[in-house]
């Protein structure tokens, strides 16, 4: 089989059988200064971006092996794969994404001006999103643009319609109102951080304590 990337989540990621032991964090792009007179001022430098450990659950010697060669073939030669947070896959109101059913949500809103605002339409009537909730809206060039949810909550109007509310980190400029919206594994493009996998340890049987770092690729 010819590989294509990005790898899909069921080429990779799910084949992967991640422990939810950490959830994605931002990369840090503040940058901190402090004048002789005591001022101290920030601003921020790059764009922030999903990254975490990837740790792997226990699995047979052979079965790992095989997992062993496609990482570290993508963490040399940079090829990307999609994947989602395996410790947030649905909103809090919706654990299961049963609520959400086939509803088809997308951006619903923007402010212009900020890019930390956004409202979501095409939701059942009172569906909740709340802080911490992970979202991924897919712009019509296909880019991956995966926010989380800050605001305590924002519910669906009876247009199913939700208010603006602050996401981080900021949309892509390109983000436009009907742009598609995934709630329930919620996607982003990473790769393998080079260095970072660990092999893990084998006994006759398993291997287990396997893992890599992984970081968002937004191009």
């Amino acid at each position: 089989m010819t590989l294509t990337f990005p790898l899909s989540v069921g080429d990779f990621w799910e084949r992967l059988k991640v422990a939810p032991s950490a959830p994605f964090t931002l990369t840090d792009t503040a940058i901190s200064s402090r004048t002789d007179d005591g001022q101290s001022f920030q601003s921020t430098r790059g764009v922030p971006l999903w990254t975490g450990p990837v740790v792997l659950a226990a699995r047979p010697n052979r079965d790992a092996r095989a997992m062993q060669s496609r990482i570290e073939m993508m963490a040399r030669t940079g090829e990307t794969f999609l994947a989602y947070d395996v410790t947030a896959q649905a909103p809090r109101s919706d654990p299961f994404g049963d609520r959400l059913g086939a509803a088809s949500p997308t951006v619903g809103a923007i402010n212009g001006s900020d890019a930390f605002a956004v409202a979501i339409g095409g939701l059942p009537q009172g569906y909740a999103i709340s802080a911490g909730d992970m979202i991924s809206i897919q712009t019509a060039s296909g880019r991956l643009n995966l926010v989380r949810a800050v605001d305590d909550v924002a519910v669906a109007s009876v247009a199913g319609l939700t208010p603006l509310f602050r996401i981080e980190p900021g949309r892509f400029a390109e983000v436009a109102v009907g742009n598609a919206v995934t709630l329930v594994r919620p996607l982003a493009k990473f790769k393998v951080e080079p260095g970072s996998f660990d092999p893990g340890r084998q006994d006759g049987v398993n291997t287990s304590g396997a893992g890599f770092t992984m970081m968002q690729v937004i191009a």
